[in-house]
């Protein structure tokens, strides 16, 4: 009897075991499960987080791309510029200079597409819209003129002047007035100063060091006096009046 009695405790707790283990497994599992479930969750909510952020981001941009654009009439320029004044040179010392950077759409739309009518280079590149800066403005009867700086750092700092029709920004002509830099052995300027409403005076010196054959260098300088007049109608006229041209101390043109 004894016997029979332990050999039933035994399959008993045997048995009780088996389920606990059973259970142990069951609850591993679906604690398993459930974080599976809880980082496919968090997965997706990320992945959705991304997306929405995205397109959030692309909106705004959108937005503010429309902002700008429709900002882009004269009053726009003329709230970055200052008057135009008498003497023309690269030199600026406006204080407040990162407000008068031209945006890039602005490049894009108006600037880059025309083609430099007086000077160089052919056309503008809209690449680095940090190197422009507005400089001033003029409102004319029948067209406005702003002009603007690019500065090359391979060369040059350019300033140009823009006439633009009346009603719009479309630019009618782009012209150099005045430049400052070097490069190559080669160093110079161009300045000047309004004669009037209608005309820029221009005096533009250059040197150059040119090698002579058997011969010690011999700077190359060269000086030209023009003139820039503007139509009634905005458009840019590039008149030389002298030229003068040294090598060494022998004047040869």
């Amino acid at each position: 009897m004894n016997k029979t009695i332990i050999i039933l405790l035994l399959i008993l707790v045997y048995s009780c075991k088996n389920e606990n283990k059973e259970n142990i497994k069951s609850t591993e599992i679906k604690t398993k499960e459930i974080k599976v479930t809880e980082r496919l969750e968090q997965t997706e909510q990320t992945e959705f987080k991304k997306e929405e952020n995205t397109e959030i981001k692309e909106r705004k941009e959108n937005i503010d791309s429309l902002k700008v654009q429709q900002e882009f009439n004269f009053e726009y320029i003329k709230s970055r510029t200052t008057e135009l004044p008498k003497e023309i040179n690269v030199s600026y010392n406006i204080s407040n200079k990162n407000k008068n950077f031209i945006p890039k759409d602005f490049l894009i739309k108006y600037i880059s597409p025309k083609k430099v009518d007086i000077g160089f280079p052919e056309s503008l590149p809209a690449d680095y819209p940090e190197s422009y800066s507005f400089r001033a403005s003029k409102e004319y009867e029948d067209f406005n003129l702003f002009t603007f700086s690019y500065d090359d750092e391979s060369c040059c700092t350019t300033l140009y002047a823009a006439t633009t029709k009346k009603d719009t920004l479309d630019i009618i002509n782009i012209g150099v007035i005045a430049y400052s830099g070097g490069d190559a052995g080669w160093v110079g300027e161009k300045y000047g100063k309004w004669i009037n409403d209608y005309s820029i005076s221009n005096v533009e010196p250059s040197e150059y060091d040119e090698p002579a054959p058997e011969e010690p260098t011999e700077t190359e300088i060269d000086t030209i006096w023009s003139e820039i007049q503007i139509s009634k109608k905005g458009i840019l006229k590039y008149i030389e009046h002298h030229k003068v041209k040294y090598i060494g101390n022998k004047q040869v043109e």
